[in-house]
């Protein structure tokens, strides 16, 4: 732009063509630094007002929480808070259910159901008269084994269930019985053994039935002495 018509105008106004040149590159770079500057404080303007909203907001949610009324309110030390010991709640001391372990007979099936077995010799004579091909005969057999598998399976896992479902109502019984402040089922006196009683007669050569029986015989521990 000033490198041509800013000369022409300058030197139609002046008719000196250095004169032109000279002022028409003064203008030049006092346009260029210019808009320079222009850009410069636009930028700064920009990052001013948005320091300026963000103050107002600031300024605005600072006076909404001084107007709130606090109620109850009481200042804590951080460093008692941080010295105070935490409540847990009361200390769960029993021992962890262990999972019930499933049988090893039962995990020994899961893996042979899936195998292919072949046929012995008398089972491939024995369906061979009864008109089986080869490949028939082979489904045959291992569908009877799957079939034989399974059912082993199903009775191992029926076994299972009512062992659980045992396990179950006798819980369900002693938590009712805690909640209705029982006391613990005990046996009956004449199968109960003190541990001094227990360890005198197992002292005699006496087994555990067998000291139950003299205990319910009447027989007082001094016979037991004597009889030794």
């Amino acid at each position: 732009m000033f490198s041509n018509y800013g000369k022409l105008m300058i030197l139609f106004l002046s008719n000196d063509f250095n004169l032109a040149e000279n002022i028409n590159g003064y203008i030049s770079l006092i346009s260029v630094f210019g808009g320079v500057i222009l850009i410069l404080l636009g930028f700064v303007t920009m990052i001013l007002i948005d320091n300026q909203e963000k103050k107002i907001i600031v300024n605005r949610v600072i006076q909404r929480i001084r107007k709130r009324k606090t109620k109850d309110f009481t200042e804590i030390n951080p460093v008692d808070v941080y010295q105070r010991p935490i409540d847990h709640g009361p200390i769960n001391r029993k021992p962890r259910p262990e999972p019930e372990p499933k049988p090893a007979i039962l995990g020994h099936l899961e893996s042979e159901k899936e195998k292919t077995h072949g046929l012995t010799p008398t089972q491939w004579k024995e369906l061979q008269q009864q008109g089986f091909s080869q490949e028939e005969a082979v489904t045959k057999v291992n569908l009877e084994r799957q079939k034989e598998i399974y059912s082993k399976i199903s009775k191992i896992e029926q076994d299972l269930e009512e062992k659980n479902r045992i396990k179950e109502e006798k819980k369900k019984i002693e938590e009712d019985r805690i909640r209705a402040n029982l006391p613990p089922e005990k046996r009956s006196p004449d199968q109960t053994l003190t541990p001094s009683e227990w360890k005198l007669l197992k002292s005699k050569g006496l087994t555990r039935e067998q000291a139950i029986k003299f205990k319910k015989s009447g027989k007082s521990l001094e016979d037991a002495e004597s009889s030794s």
